[in-house]
């Protein structure tokens, strides 16, 4: 299996954007998820969208809501 960050391969955008608005979106929510993923290629913001492969196929999707501070 394999973790594909979308930040670090943006490419992955818009199949990422197409899944979680299959699996999680609603109506109202849908444009949401298109906004957010977008915009958390461009900058360092939170939350990170992830996808999760196995044998070429998605099974499955996660991000991240923290962010690290460093001093």
């Amino acid at each position: 299996m394999d973790i594909i960050s979308v930040r670090k391969n943006p490419e992955y955008a818009p199949i990422s954007i197409k899944y979680f608005q299959d699996k999680w979106a609603n109506q109202k929510s849908s444009k949401v998820y298109e906004d957010c993923i977008n915009h958390s290629i461009d900058e360092e913001t939170i939350p990170q969208w992830y996808l999760l492969y196995s044998d070429n196929t998605i099974v499955g999707c996660g991000r991240t809501n923290y962010k690290r501070f460093y001093q």
